[in-house]
């Protein structure tokens, strides 16, 4: 089966250990015993400056989430522990310049997915 979704452990392991100060190894037990350790094949990480992304937020519309409303060095950490997710786990993880055009990135996603069904064998008709 092929799953999407746009949150899943590393993000459990950023917000609650890198920034929350939770030890990632107690972290990784609760992800052993609930998840049974089940990771995601693939993993696109955007990354992108803290200032670069509170100003997009300040361009959208709509009522701020209480992550948006932290300050600068919340979302600095969270920028680091994601960049040090994707390279402890280059096998899986895509760092993406998230500064890039639109339509970069999406071409490059649709690529690496494509690709990795590919390899993989997995059936794409269902």
């Amino acid at each position: 089966h092929i799953i999407l979704t746009d949150r899943f452990v590393d993000s459990t392991f950023v917000y609650q250990g890198y920034v929350g100060g939770i030890q990632l190894q107690k972290l990784q037990s609760i992800h052993s015993i609930v998840l049974e350790n089940v990771m995601p094949d693939l993993t696109f990480i955007f990354d992108l400056s803290s200032e670069k992304a509170l100003l997009r937020r300040k361009r959208r519309k709509g009522k701020k989430d209480n992550f948006e409303k932290k300050n600068i060095d919340f979302h600095k950490k969270v920028q680091k522990g994601f960049i040090d997710i994707a390279h402890k786990n280059s096998e899986r993880c895509q760092l993406i310049d998230a500064d890039q055009p639109f339509e970069k990135i999406s071409n490059f996603i649709r690529e690496t997915i494509y690709n990795y069904i590919r390899e993989n064998k997995h059936d794409t008709k269902n």
